[in-house]
């Protein structure tokens, strides 16, 4: 199996003050993007995505691209700005996509490797979450997870 690295890069860093996925933070003017590519290679991973807003594939490519590419290939997706047709933004939502994108993009990669990502409410406020996968040995010994209580409804089935 091949592994892919996505990186979901789309957001503008409203609350950091700017795109942190690309702002210089280590040496040589080093990106996280930089830092997460790098690591991925010596993980295993073959490939990576860059999920970029609409409209900031150049400035992600002038970014991290060349650097990037010398590590892995990489190739770039553009999120749209808005909602697809038919959909709406909750009332008082002026980041439509938010955390909730991530999630669904998360239980889905989950769900390709054969595990589950949970959701539940904590009582004093908040979420929490799961992640099983299989183990990786391919022995039909159970779940490796993250959190024993698995009584949460699965991502999706909301």
């Amino acid at each position: 199996m091949s592994l892919s690295l996505v990186v979901l890069a789309a957001g503008v860093g409203s609350r950091y003050g700017g795109p942190k996925q690309i702002d210089r933070v280590g040496p040589g003017g080093a990106t996280l993007i930089d830092y997460s590519i790098y690591d991925a290679r010596r993980a295993g991973f073959e490939r990576a995505v860059l999920v970029v807003g609409e409209g900031r594939e150049a400035d992600m490519r002038e970014a991290v691209g060349d650097r990037a590419a010398r590590i892995l290939p990489v190739a770039y997706a553009e999120q749209p700005r808005g909602l697809p047709p038919g959909h709406a933004a909750a009332p008082g939502r002026t980041k439509p996509w938010g955390t909730g994108l991530g999630l669904a993009i998360s239980a889905g990669m989950a769900a390709m490797h054969g595990g589950t990502l949970r959701a539940s409410n904590v009582p004093t406020g908040g979420a929490q979450f799961a992640l099983s996968l299989p183990l990786a040995t391919g022995r039909d010994e159970g779940l490796l997870t993250t959190d024993p209580d698995t009584t949460a409804a699965p991502i999706g089935e909301r």
